[in-house]
């Protein structure tokens, strides 16, 4: 009967250990994948970002290309320059637009008329 419990004794052990070992293995495993995933949801977010600066930077190329090609033309050339410089073709005019003067409002001062007077006395203009 010692016998027989000795062994089952160091069977009881070594099925210890084993479990013991494979929960540590489970826990490295589980720390590796979760590691993974962060990488994984990372790397989206990165995708996503560098995608949309991408569709950012490919409108501005189409604007800054369709620019290019009206600065090619004459026409194009020229409404560049009249843009942004004060300049006129030899012949041409300047035409001013005034707009109508408006009317100005006449004020009337309130208050009390004994310092209209003292005011108009010293202040006068």
């Amino acid at each position: 009967m010692a016998e027989n419990f000795q062994a089952e004794k160091r069977r009881q052990g070594w099925f210890y250990l084993l479990l013991f070992f494979l929960i540590v293995l489970n826990i490295f495993l589980v720390r590796g994948v979760w590691r993974v995933y962060q990488k994984s949801r990372l790397a989206g977010d990165n995708y996503l970002s560098a995608k949309e600066r991408l569709d950012i930077l490919t409108a501005r190329q189409k604007v800054l290309t369709d620019r290019l090609e009206s600065l090619k033309t004459e026409r194009g050339l020229e409404e560049q320059i009249r843009n942004n410089f004060p300049v006129v073709k030899p012949g041409e005019k300047v035409v001013v637009i005034v707009d109508s003067p408006t009317t100005t409002a006449t004020t009337t001062e309130t208050g009390n008329p004994l310092w209209r007077a003292i005011k108009s006395i010293f202040f006068n203009k």
